[in-house]
């Protein structure tokens, strides 16, 4: 309700819907809770709660209620994002009487694994505000905090953080005495660039603390480590996207893409929340698409496979090789094996009798006169090919037919030659009539052009400015297989 009203903090303004109280204790105290005090925190996230609450434990401010040795209680809510409305997370803690005075915190706590290497200081109140022009990406915070009611100021003397190599790292300090917010009791060290992966670093903090009665000397030493790497966590349908989870809890800009061969079929970026959501609704299921995250500021790509089932589940990564496949002789590592489940869930390819698609067999003419009929949707062809080795009743007479009054196979000497394969240099000049494929400006280089006759040169040269061909070397007179052409025809119905 506080964000329908507008308001994106902890006071909301009386008269407006919903309204229970000004602040946390008084909303807390209009529900019946009655407690030593009540403290709230609040995330606006649009995923889910446990990242919600992820990104408040990363946040140096946000993180000292969350971590309070006297927090005996919490309540949290949830507001699922709707349209234009961001989702929110709001978790209110219950605080006994001082309970642990004296009491110093540290986090990431002594032994600590799978630390975040990165954040994205958009905390507000922001701790490094007093620095100036605040960075896009920092190192994950680290602080100190002594709980302690009687606390008057929390000196820091001295402050080091190192590597396992005993190397400084950099860090922005916040204390006392540039602390923004007058928070007396605590102080943050934020790394200036991302930390490095799978690596143990040694914190050290030194210092007094005054209270009203005394000056007490401390000082901590502690060790966490980062995450090994990044890596892809999970997979999920939402409606009309997948949302990729990342194991980081918080990570800088990241750029998605999903392709199926060479050709992009979707993309999305995603900053701060370590999911990305990509847009699904054009995804054929049963057919893997390649997927492929970058993130510049982590100098990290991830690369895995992912595929919707017929029953809309999601697969990805190893749990792909348990996939039943459309073909017999076709599985994952089969060469353009994308592009044929595409093309056999569109019904373009139906394969043999026995189960095969046969993906190194060299492609007949009258199989191809097939493929392109269905891929093309071509009418029924008024008359019968003019071709003295092809019958009215022979099974592919048809499409024969049909790829004649289209002018894409003329024949040679009064034959269709059903039997007979294609080259590559033939197929490239039934494709470009196919698909009217016209020339661009754009320039190719590829070896191999003495093996291609004149006749089907420029049509070669069309297929390489759309990237259908992208062969280094092309031999003209080279049989073409039915994997090739599957490949071919997918990029061409791009």
């Amino acid at each position: 309700m506080v964000v329908q009203n507008g308001d994106f903090g902890h006071f909301e303004k009386e008269g407006l819907p919903g309204f229970t109280g000004t602040e946390p204790g008084r909303r807390a105290a209009f529900f019946g809770y009655d407690n030593f005090s009540v403290g709230e925190v609040i995330s606006y996230d649009d995923h889910s709660a446990e990242l919600g609450l992820s990104s408040l434990i990363n946040a140096p401010y946000h993180r000292e209620l969350l971590l309070h040795p006297d927090l005996i209680e919490v309540g949290v809510g949830y507001g699922v994002p709707a349209e234009d409305e961001p989702g929110a997370v709001v978790l209110d803690g219950g605080f006994s009487e001082p309970r642990y005075a004296g009491y110093m915190v540290t986090y990431p706590y002594e032994g600590q694994k799978d630390v975040n290497p990165s954040w994205i200081p958009a905390e507000t109140p922001n701790p490094l505000e007093s620095f100036g022009e605040i960075p896009e990406i920092t190192g994950y915070p680290i602080s100190l905090t002594m709980y302690e009611s009687e606390i008057e100021k929390l000196t820091v003397e001295e402050a080091a953080l190192v590597d396992s190599n005993h190397q400084p790292v950099p860090f922005y300090q916040v204390d006392s005495n540039v602390e923004p917010y007058n928070n007396q009791r605590s102080v943050f060290l934020i790394p200036k660039k991302p930390l490095a992966f799978k690596e143990t670093y040694t914190v050290t903090v030194s210092g007094h603390i005054e209270t009203s009665d005394e000056t007490i000397p401390f000082k901590e030493i502690w060790s966490f480590t980062t995450i090994s790497r990044p890596k892809i966590q999970s997979v999920e349908k939402r409606k009309k996207e997948l949302a990729v989870r990342l194991n980081l809890t918080e990570m800088p800009y990241a750029s998605a893409s999903l392709k199926l061969g060479e050709n992009e079929v979707a993309s999305a970026f995603a900053v701060q929340e370590p999911v990305i959501m990509i847009p699904a609704q054009n995804l054929v299921q049963n057919v893997p698409y390649d997927l492929e995250i970058d993130i510049e500021e982590l100098n990290t790509k991830l690369r895995t496979k992912v595929m919707i089932d017929r029953s809309g589940h999601v697969l990805f990564g190893d749990s792909l090789a348990a996939v039943q496949p459309l073909f017999k002789d076709i599985n994952v590592n089969t060469p353009a094996f994308a592009e044929i489940n595409w093309l056999a869930e569109q019904g373009y390819i139906k394969g043999y009798p026995d189960g095969t698609f046969r993906p190194d067999e060299v492609l007949k003419r009258k199989h191809a006169a097939v493929l392109f009929s269905r891929a093309l949707s071509f009418p029924e062809p008024k008359k019968a090919a003019p071709f003295s080795d092809v019958k009215a009743g022979d099974m592919y007479a048809k499409e024969i037919s049909q790829m004649f009054e289209q002018g894409l196979f003329i024949g040679s000497n009064g034959k269709f030659l059903p039997d007979s394969y294609f080259t590559k240099e033939q197929l490239a000049t039934v494709l470009v009539r196919a698909f009217q494929l016209k020339p661009t400006d754009d320039s190719v280089t590829f070896l191999g052009e003495e093996s291609i006759s004149d006749t089907h040169y420029s049509n070669v040269k069309i297929l390489y400015q759309h990237g259908i061909f992208n062969d280094y070397y092309f031999d003209g007179k080279q049989k073409v297989t039915r994997g090739d052409f599957a490949l071919y025809l997918y990029r061409c119905l791009q």
